[in-house]
């Protein structure tokens, strides 16, 4: 597998800061929305990390990455997105192959409505992921303070 490309390095006054190059709102507001999953039933579940929010509608899971720069990490454009998301998959795959699926884009439909894998221009890029049960989560099954728990090796 080939290494992953450092990113390019923020300037001085950039390295501790946040930057949406890009604005996902709409994209965020319509993966919030349980009329994007054509197979869900209920409600959206929203998980957040620093880099990435993650979407769960029934049996799927859709995550995407933020669009922020860190010193340590750039996902500032569109294209350095969707890069990453293809390497995750392809990691993962190899460890989780029932629960990493493919990467999606989210599209500008020509009327003007996103789509999830939809034909018209990507405005976003998306891991598609099997759901698994959230007592599986590790913050379930890790003991708190247990470094030597065979979970983080």
């Amino acid at each position: 597998m080939p290494p992953i490309q450092e990113p390019e390095r923020p300037s001085v006054g950039d390295r501790c800061a946040r930057s949406a190059a890009e604005d996902q709102t709409d994209v965020i507001d319509f993966l919030l929305s349980p009329a994007a999953y054509t197979a869900s039933r209920g409600g959206v579940a929203r998980y957040e990390t620093h880099g990435a929010l993650v979407f769960a509608a029934g049996d799927d899971v859709y995550k995407i990455k933020r669009a922020v720069r860190f010193a340590y990490m750039d996902f500032s454009t569109i294209d350095r997105r969707e890069r990453i998301l293809r390497r995750e998959l392809e990691v993962n795959r190899v460890l989780a192959p029932e629960l990493y699926l493919e990467i999606i884009p989210v599209t500008r439909e020509p009327d003007g409505r996103l789509a999830l894998n939809g034909s018209g221009e990507p405005v976003e890029w998306a891991l598609h992921m099997r759901r698994f049960r959230d007592e599986d989560l590790l913050s379930s099954i890790a003991s708190p303070g247990d470094r030597s728990s065979a979970h983080s090796r």
